[in-house]
């Protein structure tokens, strides 16, 4: 091959790599100039070397006016120009620095002077002269606004949410399942509990509850986590000085930005339990006087309700799980001869009389039969209107009992007493002024009539004769028969 000919293919070589770099420059430009990004370039001396038609827009200045300036004057707030010219440096040396290869959120300047953020992506290239910064930049000032927006949104629902938990009376506590640490909680958890906000965070359970109830907290607690159980009643509940109440905590779980939380409202109840435990207390001791006394209580609502005490069930001989009192079933109870009685006495009751206690029989379902007493009044409204019948049933039966024993025996005693008084009135009669006459010795009784001794005195009192003679008189009887015997001969 010739020198010319050598020539022409050199020239044909370099015209089509000079058409092959133009293509690649077209495209270059097709994809820069058309993407909504800003794409710039910065050559080793800072200087802006690139500047697309999206920088043109989202920065004012136009490619003409940017080519060649300094692009951290150009562009950056003057704040941040001491920072980036520092850093500046080392990239000029090692085409290294703390923004190279990330995605960073900064704040820009425009031409008119209006500040914007930016999300600006930065990468190295090394070329003959030295380092250059290639620069892919989006305008992300609208979604700052927007994120902007939403966090005081945020923050503005948490001060509102803040200010209603702050303002509850009831204590609130928020737990981090995962954790198993309080991580928010109001004013009135913290004066319930004596520790401040910044002292409760991190706390858990076991910080807020004495060792001898932590079992069973944290049974309820595991309960409520799962949703089995909202309410854990009556959880004994220590405060930072040692001190203890019981509170009933309402608890519903949640989650937010994907933690899992508990939120428990804390209700102290210490005052409700002192009283619940006095009112049981009581309660023990008037069932166990109404049992010791066989005394039991009712009441009679105007609904047709009737409520009996434990102690009323045991006169009747029913039990509360199988009988259901009601005036039908009471009157079923109640001896068929008494029945009538009781609803007289209910209805004089009810209609705001007195009556004086009433005595009635009862046949149990055993068949045996009690002696029941009973008292009752209607309890009115401040307005004098009946609210029910309360009243009270004593069992009297071993009473009826003894009392029919004291009539038996008192009955037996009169009669005992009127026989000694016919005794005693028979033997006056005897021991008084008898009329006798001196001749034949008869008895003047009180009717008038003469009757021999011994027939008055057989009559009057309980001596038997027997007959007999008295020396003298048989002494006399022997001389008589004695001069008889004479005579005759």
């Amino acid at each position: 091959m010739n020198q010319s000919e050598r020539a022409r293919d050199k020239s044909l070589d370099q015209k089509q790599k000079d058409e092959r770099l133009q293509q690649i420059e077209q495209r270059w430009l097709a994809i820069t100039e058309s993407t909504q990004d800003a794409i710039l370039m910065m050559d080793p001396e800072g200087r802006v070397s690139y500047w697309n038609r999206a920088a043109e827009r989202m920065f004012g200045h136009t490619r003409i006016e940017a080519i060649g300036q300094n692009l951290h004057d150009l562009i950056a707030p003057a704040r941040f120009h001491p920072a980036y010219h520092t850093a500046f440096q080392k990239f000029q040396q090692t085409g290294q620095g703390s923004a190279m290869g990330k995605m960073l959120d900064l704040e820009a300047i425009r031409k008119d002077g209006q500040e914007i953020s930016i999300q600006l992506s930065l990468s190295a290239v090394q070329m003959n002269d030295g380092w250059h910064a290639l620069g892919l930049i989006r305008d992300i000032t609208e979604r700052k606004h927007v994120e902007k927006e939403a966090v005081q949104a945020l923050e503005e629902s948490e001060l509102r949410l803040r200010t209603i938990l702050d303002a509850a009376v009831d204590g609130i506590l928020v737990v981090d399942l995962q954790a198993k640490a309080f991580v928010m909680g109001n004013k009135a958890i913290c004066a319930m509990l004596g520790y401040s906000t910044g002292e409760l965070y991190g706390l858990g359970i076991e910080d807020i509850h004495p060792a001898v109830a932590l079992p069973e907290v944290r049974q309820q607690f595991e309960r409520q986590a799962k949703g089995e159980i909202s309410l854990g009643s009556g959880l004994l509940v220590q405060r930072k000085d040692g001190s203890v109440f019981f509170a009933d905590v309402n608890s519903a779980p949640m989650v937010i930005a994907g933690r899992p939380l508990l939120v428990g409202v804390f209700h102290d109840v210490t005052e409700r339990k002192r009283v619940d435990d006095e009112l049981r207390r009581k309660e023990y001791l008037l069932s166990e006087s109404q049992r010791l006394g066989q005394i039991g209580s009712f009441l009679f609502e105007l609904s047709g309700t009737i409520q009996w005490s434990d102690e009323l069930y045991r006169i009747f001989g029913v039990l509360p799980d199988t009988f259901t009192p009601t005036m039908e079933s009471l009157l079923g109870l109640i001896h068929p001869g008494d029945r009538q009685s009781m609803q007289d006495w209910n209805a004089a009751c009810a209609a705001g009389e007195k009556p004086a206690p009433l005595d009635y029989r009862i046949n149990r379902p055993d068949g045996t039969m009690r002696y029941v007493r009973g008292w009752g009044e209607v309890v009115l409204d401040d307005e004098n209107r009946p609210i029910y019948l309360a009243g009270i049933g004593q069992d009297v039966t071993e009473q009826k009992r003894a009392e029919e024993e004291i009539r038996q025996y008192v009955s037996e005693l009169a009669e005992k007493n009127k026989e000694l008084q016919d005794a005693l009135a028979d033997i006056r009669k005897l021991t008084g002024m008898l009329p006798i006459c001196a001749s034949c010795k008869k008895i003047k009784d009180d009717k008038g009539y003469w009757q021999g001794v011994e027939s008055y005195i057989s009559e009057h009192s309980e001596a038997v004769f027997s007959h007999g003679l008295c020396p003298e008189c048989e002494g006399k009887m022997y001389e008589d028969l004695e001069k008889l015997k004479n005579e005759k001969t």
